[in-house]
């Protein structure tokens, strides 16, 4: 869609945001009866002023998330019941959705002038919200995101094998992940089949054949779930898989399957450190399953990647945006060691196992920092 131009009002170009107040007045958001054209203006305000997330919600003003807090609009753009169904419907457009759909899609995404957008729904004591996250339609280089060298061989390995991406929410799992498939992209002669719900960034063909599928539950999704597309995936001749998010067992059943069958396997999975990745992993199987699992896991496991953003401090509040931020990592690769501590029954002592061995646990930090402050987070 063109851009349109940014409302006339209050928002100054060098303080979008005053920090004296919490609401940010706008002239006309969402009165018009043609709300498409409404929309149009809101997302293009967004773009404008660096917001990173937009949050819209049935009874109350639209939010913008800029340089990590929320502003609300002007009050009087509360978005009614009415205005609520037109809001969907415009959403529905960009993102080619049937406009009539009965079943409103849980995420989807679409492309918006220079940006990609996610939208997830969700409702809170009976009233509807979205959730619109902004960011790039293309990943950046893996060159630009400051892993040492070490840690840049093992992710761009072909060996076979499951590679983990873990962190918080908003830590760059995804841009990380998408960064990585981007370099075999360009560089090797493989078939990239991605698993994502919803696809967040585009990763056009270079060098190697990519196909993106997005799983879901609504008409122009791809596949149904995780582990039927990975059936699915077995009889298209693929190399690398990614899958965008494990959120439950049948997801990490289906990417341990894939990386024990010979494919190269990436997948993000939240979990706040490198031992609480191996735990997330054991937890999501009944403790009858779990030391099988775990000697599957063992077979395949060749890199856990545990990232967080950090501030950059060159730049003013105003101006840091959740991708210019640095990233902190710590990495576990595979070893000897890996075998015993991936068939241990009890995991209380996996944390202990890590920390005291160097060899297993290997933490440091990139664009700068010092090692030794990677310790700490």
């Amino acid at each position: 869609m063109p851009r349109q131009p940014p409302f006339s009002g209050d928002l100054d170009a060098e303080e979008p945001f005053p920090s004296e107040s919490d609401e940010v007045s706008i002239s006309s958001v969402l009165t018009d009866a043609t709300l498409s054209s409404e929309v149009e203006k809101l997302l293009s305000t967004a773009l404008s002023n660096n917001v990173t997330d937009l949050h819209l919600g049935e009874g109350r003003p639209p939010t913008f998330r800029v340089a990590r807090v929320c502003k609300k609009i002007n009050a009087q753009d509360t978005i009614t019941s009415y205005k609520w169904e037109e809001v969907c419907n415009a959403l529905f457009q960009f993102a080619n959705l049937p406009t009539a759909t009965k079943k409103f899609p849980k995420k989807f995404s679409f492309n918006y002038d220079n940006k990609r957008i996610r939208v997830v729904s969700y409702t809170t004591t009976g009233t509807r919200n979205l959730c619109l996250r902004f960011q790039p339609i293309f990943p950046p280089e893996l060159t630009s995101l400051g892993f040492s060298d070490a840690l840049y061989n093992a992710l761009t390995d072909p060996t076979p094998g499951l590679v983990l991406i873990s962190g918080g929410p908003c830590s760059g799992k995804s841009t990380t992940f998408a960064s990585i498939l981007s370099y075999f992209n360009k560089l090797s002669d493989y078939h990239i089949r991605t698993l994502e719900s919803p696809i967040e960034y585009m990763l056009p063909s270079d060098h190697a054949l990519i196909t993106q599928q997005q799983i879901g539950d609504f008409s122009l999704c791809d596949s149904g779930s995780y582990y039927a597309a990975v059936e699915e995936s077995l009889l298209q001749d693929v190399n690398i898989m990614g899958f965008g998010e494990i959120r439950d067992l049948p997801t990490l059943q289906a990417a341990i399957k894939a990386a024990n069958l010979n494919l190269l396997v990436f997948a993000t999975i939240h979990a706040p450190d490198v031992a609480g990745t191996i735990g997330r992993v054991a937890e999501e199987y009944p403790e009858s399953d779990r030391k099988e699992a775990m000697r599957s896991l063992r077979r395949c496991l060749k890199v856990i990647l545990t990232q967080r953003l950090i501030p950059d401090n060159t730049q003013s509040a105003e101006q840091v945006s959740r991708i210019d931020l640095k990233t902190q990592a710590g990495v576990f690769y595979r070893n000897k060691s890996l075998k015993d501590m991936v068939t241990l029954d009890k995991f209380v002592g996996i944390t202990g196992k890590l920390l005291e061995n160097p060899d297993n646990y290997r933490r440091g930090c990139v664009n700068g920092f010092p090692a030794d402050e990677g310790y700490n987070y």
